[in-house]
């Protein structure tokens, strides 16, 4: 008689399956760069992947933090972002900036931060309705000019870029929101007051900020 075969045991004991995020960061960063500007539904994608990626609990760490941080500087200077592409985009550095500061290096750090105010923040200081969300828009943006200091690194000049942005953005509410006024001429002129770190064509639009600012001031002591 044949020797019977041993079954072979079936086990149904769930097993670990071990997910390489770098790896995975990396492939998307790859599509992100290749997309930029050839395929904005397939660029849209990795944006979002990216966002839900460094949004997850360790999704950032200091092997990936890099990562995202030069894809997205690459896709930034690939040209002026379609408006399609804004959403997603600032969906992406929000999640970054919400990240563990210690993940990223000081310069990484300093351009996530530009990029909140230069998206996120200024998009907030244009739409919102909201006193709290506008306010907590202008503080930042208050904060970061206080922040400035002599510097002519392409980080530094991009973050002076952002501040005037958002105060482009806020001045539609500064002129029709009475609870816009405060929050906004603080920023004003406290960029005024340290002018001299700004472009010659950044001053020329903070003076015009401030003559504003200081007439409407004028004209409410004058009631």
């Amino acid at each position: 008689a044949k020797p019977k075969k041993k079954k072979k045991s079936v086990s149904f004991k769930k097993t670990e399956q071990t997910v390489d995020a770098a790896a995975t960061v990396k492939r998307v960063c790859a599509i992100l760069k290749s997309s930029a500007r050839t395929n904005a539904a397939k660029a849209s994608k990795a944006l979002a992947m990216l966002a839900t990626l460094a949004g997850v609990d360790g999704g950032v760490t200091e092997e990936t933090a890099p990562l995202y941080v030069d894809a997205l500087r690459s896709f930034a200077a690939s040209g002026a972002v379609s408006d399609g592409l804004v959403g997603p985009l600032g969906d992406a550095v929000e999640a970054l900036g919400k990240a563990d500061r210690s993940c990223f290096g000081v310069d990484d750090r300093v351009q996530v931060a530009t990029w909140r105010l230069s998206l996120r923040t200024a998009r907030t200081l244009r739409e919102t309705d909201d006193t709290y969300d506008f306010c907590a828009a202008m503080k930042r943006v208050h904060k970061a000019v206080e922040a400035l200091g002599v510097d002519e690194s392409d980080a530094a000049v991009q973050r002076r870029d952002a501040i005037v942005h958002c105060l482009k953005s806020g001045w539609a509410a500064y002129e029709s929101k009475p609870w816009a006024k405060t929050p906004v001429e603080a920023a004003v002129l406290a960029c005024a007051e340290r002018r001299h770190l700004f472009s010659e064509a950044q001053r020329t639009r903070i003076d015009r900020l401030t003559t504003q600012v200081k007439s409407k001031q004028r004209g409410l002591c004058r009631v």
